[in-house]
């Protein structure tokens, strides 16, 4: 029973620690987050970083009158090295923000399309199989080849959707 034990408390662990990539869901991140104007809603939007660290953020830049670099946010507890190399290409000090989050049907869970405007659990199921029997899909526009998704609902999800390349199973 103690072997058993320590694998469950090892399981436990492993989920809980955060990831520091969305591609396993299927979301994407695009665009660039200023750190000097963004909201603690804003941080919460990059992987791996949650609410609380997103408030540590804030604080330290009210703290400290802004940042001076984008390498500054590893002194904020919550952001290690390798957290900060994962987003850093999504940082900026200059410009506004347009950081959002995509999601990629061709890799997105039927739980990552459901956030997606008016997608219902049938028509979640139908992108993803749809998925699997045609290879992924090319374009975006092969969503109305869907009989369920009419030109309608189409038009509010493609704005949140992207296409990445599916990638080949070993």
């Amino acid at each position: 029973m103690k072997g058993y034990t320590k694998i469950i408390l090892i399981l436990i662990a492993i989920s809980c620690y955060p990831s520091f990539s969305y591609s396993d869901s299927g979301r994407v991140l695009q665009g660039i987050l200023n750190i000097d104007t963004a909201s603690e809603n804003d941080f919460a939007m990059l992987p791996g970083i949650g609410k609380i660290t997103a408030h540590r953020i804030i604080k330290f830049r009210d703290d400290n009158g802004g940042f001076k670099n984008l390498q500054e946010l590893t002194r904020v507890e919550g952001v290690s090295q390798r957290l900060f190399i994962s987003i850093k290409d999504n940082l900026t000090l200059t410009g506004k923000s347009d950081l959002k989050i995509l999601i990629d049907i061709n890799s997105a869970s039927k739980e990552a399309l459901l956030t997606l405007p008016r997608i219902s659990k049938n028509e979640a199921e139908m992108i993803i199989n749809y998925r699997k029997k045609h290879e992924g899909f090319t374009r975006i526009e092969d969503l109305l080849l869907i009989k369920e998704i009419d030109k309608k609902e189409y038009d509010e999800i493609k704005e949140f959707v992207i296409i990445q390349p599916l990638r080949k199973k070993k």
